[in-house]
C-alpha cells in the first residue's frame, strides 16, 4: 500500500532541490559547533552530518550497488565544509533517483503501510525541511517561509510515521490515556494515545488507509465521529460541545491548532508553545509533545 502524499512528485522533486539549496547556502560563513535551538540537541555541524546519515541511508533501502557506498561514510576531515559536500553530494544522487523512478516503484522501506520509492521521496524532504530551518535557525539567517502545502503534508507524515508507528515499533506507551485533535488549513487528525494502543484518524481516511480508526463505533456519514474536524458552533471549536450534544472532554482531551508550518514546526520540537493555539487539557497537549520526542529522537 502506498501512502498519499498531499503534494505531487514533482513538486516535491523541486521543493526538495529548493530546501537543500536553502540549506547548504545557509552554512556560508557559518560555524559547525553554533547550537540548533528547539528539541533538536544538535549543533549545526551535527545537524548537516545527521542529513548526510539520513540521504546516505535512504539510498541504501532503495538498493544502491555496494560499490557507490564504499565512497560514503563521514569525511575523514569532518569541517563544515565536507559535511556540507557530502550532503550535497548525496542529495543529488537521491535527486537522480527520484527523477528517473516512479514513485509507485517498489522498494525496501521501514514502514509497513509504504513499500515504494515515494515513501523515500517524502521521509527525505521532510527531513531536508526541518533541518534546513535548524541551520538557518542556528546559523541567524532569516527562515525561509515553509510552503503551506507541504507543511500539512508534514503534519500528516509526522503524526502517521513517527507517532502512529514509530511509538508502537519502539515499544514506548503513553503513562495515561489521551485523545488529541490536530487541526490546520481545513484538515483535522485526531490522535489517541493509551497503554495498550496508538492511533491517527482524519476523517478523509479511505476505510483501508494507514493509521485509521475505520469501523470504529460512533462513525457517522462522510466519516465524521462526533463533530471531528467540525470547526465554530456545534464543532470542537465550540466549547462545551463535540457537535453531537456532549462534552468535548467526552471525546477528545486538547484541540491544537494553527497555521500549517507553526503546526508542523511545533509537532518537531523547533518551536514553542506561544506558536500554536491550544484549547482543552494541557496535559494532554504536553504529552503529545513528548511522545513525539521519544519517536523522532
Amino acid at each position: 500500500m502506498m501512502a498519499c502524499a498531499m503534494v505531487d512528485h514533482g513538486r516535491m522533486l523541486d521543493l526538495l532541490a529548493s530546501e537543500g539549496q536553502l540549506l547548504t547556502a545557509a552554512t556560508h560563513d557559518a560555524h559547525a559547533d553554533l547550537p540548533v535551538s528547539g528539541a533538536s540537541g544538535r549543533t549545526l555541524g551535527q545537524s548537516v552530518g545527521h542529513l548526510g546519515d539520513l540521504c546516505e541511508d535512504a539510498l541504501s533501502w532503495m538498493g544502491a550497488s555496494e560499490s557507490a557506498a564504499r565512497n560514503w561514510g563521514p569525511p575523514r576531515q569532518a569541517g563544515l565544509r565536507e559535511l556540507t559536500g557530502r550532503f550535497t553530494a548525496r542529495l543529488a544522487d537521491l535527486l537522480a533517483e527520484f527523477g528517473t523512478r516512479s514513485p509507485q516503484e517498489r522498494c525496501a522501506t521501514w514502514w509497513p503501510h509504504d513499500h515504494t520509492v515515494g515513501f523515500w521521496l517524502r521521509r527525505i524532504l521532510h527531513a531536508t525541511t526541518v533541518h534546513r530551518v535548524d541551520v538557518q535557525t542556528a546559523a541567524g539567517v532569516e527562515m525561509t517561509p515553509i510552503d503551506p502545502a507541504l507543511a500539512l503534508d508534514g503534519i500528516d507524515e509526522v503524526l502517521r510515521l513517527w507517532f502512529g508507528y514509530r511509538l508502537r515499533a519502539l515499544g514506548i506507551s503513553p503513562t495515561r490515556p489521551c485523545s488529541v485533535v490536530v487541526k490546520a488549513a481545513g484538515r483535522s487528525w485526531r490522535v489517541s494515545a493509551t497503554p495498550q494502543d496508538i492511533e491517527v484518524w482524519s476523517p478523509t481516511d479511505e476505510p483501508s488507509a494507514p493509521g485509521t480508526g475505520a469501523g470504529r463505533p460512533g462513525a457517522g456519514p462522510a466519516g465524521v465521529l462526533g463533530g471531528f474536524g467540525a470547526s465554530g458552533p456545534g464543532g470542537f471549536g465550540a466549547k462545551g460541545s463535540d457537535g453531537c450534544g456532549g462534552s468535548v472532554d467526552s471525546e477528545v482531551s486538547a484541540v491544537l491548532s494553527g497555521e500549517p508550518p507553526a503546526v508542523y514546526l511545533w509537532l518537531w520540537g523547533r518551536l514553542p508553545d506561544r506558536a500554536v493555539t491550544a484549547d482543552g487539557d494541557p496535559d494532554a497537549i504536553a504529552q503529545l509533545w513528548g511522545l513525539l520526542r521519544l519517536a523522532t529522537r
